[in-house]
């Protein structure tokens, strides 16, 4: 265990990105939906609608 984590390498680049998506998720299901099923059927009637 302890070789695979000095194998590990932080990269706050990645971790900014990760954050990014995670509160871009988290305010999704806010605004459409509690789940992220409920989020994606939202986006899918919006597009029926849409087309």
């Amino acid at each position: 265990m302890s070789h695979y984590l000095q194998e590990i390498e932080f990269e706050p680049a990645r971790l900014e990105k990760v954050e990014e998506r995670l509160n871009l998720i988290f305010s999704l299901k806010r605004k459409y939906g509690e789940t992220i099923e409920e989020v994606i059927a939202f986006g899918e009637q919006a597009q029926k609608e849409l087309d």
